[in-house]
């Protein structure tokens, strides 16, 4: 099970929130969507290179290794609302 590596709140095992900005919860979606870097960066209007960092940072705040990584923390997070 994935357990975001932010300090835990209390003895309660509830994980503190791992903040993302509004462009990376952006490309926490889409990422879900089944978007490649190239896709996501046309649909944001941004350079794929500018894609690549958003990713390689979000994997960095969650602890992540791979895109089921960042799409797990986004179901469980609430980034990505599984029943739209």
């Amino acid at each position: 099970a994935y357990a975001p590596p932010a300090a835990k709140s209390g003895s309660s095992g509830i994980y503190a929130p791992v903040p993302l900005s509004v462009r990376e919860k952006e490309v926490v979606k889409l990422i879900y969507e089944g978007l490649n870097s190239a896709q996501i960066a046309a649909k944001l209007e941004v350079t794929k290179h500018t894609v690549d960092a958003h990713r390689k940072k979000i994997l960095s705040k969650i602890g992540g290794k791979n895109i089921a990584d960042i799409i797990s923390f986004g179901l469980k997070s609430g980034i990505i609302k599984f029943f739209h």
